[in-house]
């Protein structure tokens, strides 16, 4: 994965450890500190809402499944 050509502007830490033995398996920038994307998004997220103004969203229930066509056949066979 490391070598794969669409990957070469990533930013990639791996490290695989054998938990038995302790002995590392791979290793690709280990040592590397990342910022994680999930601490990136904290700090991104208020400044798109300051830029792009107020947003509104909204949560309403799903619609009830429909039966499957093999479901409703049975029924109607009746």
């Amino acid at each position: 994965m490391v070598a794969d050509p669409k990957f070469r502007s990533a930013q990639l830490g791996i490290l695989v450890v054998d938990p038995t033995t302790g002995d590392t398996l791979v290793s690709h920038n280990a040592g590397k500190l990342f910022i994680p994307a999930s601490n990136q998004k904290i700090l991104t997220g208020p400044r798109r809402c300051t830029c792009w103004g107020p947003t509104s969203a909204s949560a309403r229930p799903s619609p009830p499944r429909a039966r499957s066509s093999m479901a409703r056949s049975a029924a109607t066979s009746w």
